[in-house]
This record gives C-alpha cells, structure tokens and sequence, in this order.
C-alpha cells in the first residue's frame, strides 16, 4: 500500500473514530500575513427620486414641502449603500473580522472601490490604524474598536462608490466566529473533494 493510501485510510479510521475534523475554529494564517479579499462591486442603486403624487392629505402637503438637500441624499444613498454590501457580504466580512480579531488582535475592516468592477476589503489591527487614517480621526476609530464586540459587530469602514464614507460597528444577523465557522467547513470540504479529485485520477 502506497504512503498516499495509507494516509487515506488513516484519515476514513480517524473519523470513523471520532476524531475531530480539522480545527475549524482556528485561523489559517500568521500574524505577518494580512487579510484581504476582493470582491465584485455591488451594482449602482438609482438614486433618483420617487415620482410624486398629488395628495389632498394636509400632512402629505406638509412634508412634500421639506426636500432633502443634495448632501442629505447623497449620505442617504451611502447610506443604503453600505447596508447593501454588508446584507450582500456578511457572512464573509464577518469571517474576515473574526479571523482577524484572533490573528492581529481588535481591528477595522476597511473596504472601498479598487476598480470599477471590484472591492477590495482589508482587516487592518488597531497598531496600524495610524497608516490608514488621519492622526485627528485615530481616536475616534480607536474608541469604536473598543466599544465594538468582536463575538457581535462588524466593525467597517467603508467607501463607497460615490467616494463617501461610512463608519460602522453594527451587529450582524450571523455572529462572525458562526461565519468564520461557516466558511471554514466549507474550504475544508472542498480541499478535501480536491484530494479525493486528485488521488483518483
């Protein structure tokens, strides 16, 4: 029997066993590697306003009257933006987020534009911040980190398309050790389909 087999048959018994799988509450890179990831951009919400109705309500008459300045809409849309990418990719910036809590220690995703096509999103620990954003705005940043759960909230600073940013430190519907987790079992499963690919060609 070759070593590859034996390896096989070692792995099929260990399970069989009752081995644990792979650790996959435990991150895959070291404290010099960063965590990066690009993704695709999201598709441009259409940011004009709703046709308007003629109504007899006096409330309706009312606040017709009150028109949302062009910065007020603007942070609107990035607004909605935002909780588009986060809804989009949460399950993996929040993997990113716990993996990089457990490697660098608390931390920011920064994500934002790398091309027209793409995002690219970066875990940055909070010793490094001072490279990323201006000396008056490490303090409130730190303080965010700080405040943050790292077990609940996606802490992200995100740039938008149009160039504006948005700062947030919301929980998220699936808490990032669970995405983490998650995306884990997932690359396990597929480096092993990979082997299994592999070993029977």
């Amino acid at each position: 029997m070759g070593r590859k087999a034996k390896l096989r048959q070692q792995r099929r018994s260990g399970k069989t066993a009752g081995q644990a799988s792979p650790d996959v509450n435990k991150p895959i890179r070291t404290k010099q590697q960063s965590i990066r990831a690009d993704v695709p951009a999201l598709a441009q919400r259409s940011s004009s306003p709703p046709e308007k109705t003629e109504s007899r309500s006096p409330l309706s008459r009312l606040t017709s009257l009150f028109k949302a300045t062009p910065k007020q809409q603007s942070l609107y849309d990035s607004g909605e933006e935002t909780a588009d990418f986060v809804s989009a990719y949460g399950e993996l910036l929040g993997a990113m987020a716990w993996e990089g809590y457990q490697t660098h220690g608390r931390g920011l995703l920064f994500a934002g534009p790398s091309s027209e096509s793409t995002i690219a999103i970066e875990y940055v620990p909070r010793k490094y911040l001072r490279n990323y954003v201006s000396k008056a705005d490490i303090k409130i940043f730190s303080e965010i980190i700080e405040m943050s759960d790292p077990e609940k909230d996606l802490p992200l600073l995100y740039t938008t398309q149009s160039g504006d940013t948005m700062l947030s430190s919301n929980p998220i519907d699936l808490p990032p050790p669970e995405c983490y987790r998650r995306r884990r079992r997932r690359q396990i499963a597929a480096a092993a389909a990979d082997e299994a690919g592999l070993s029977s060609e």
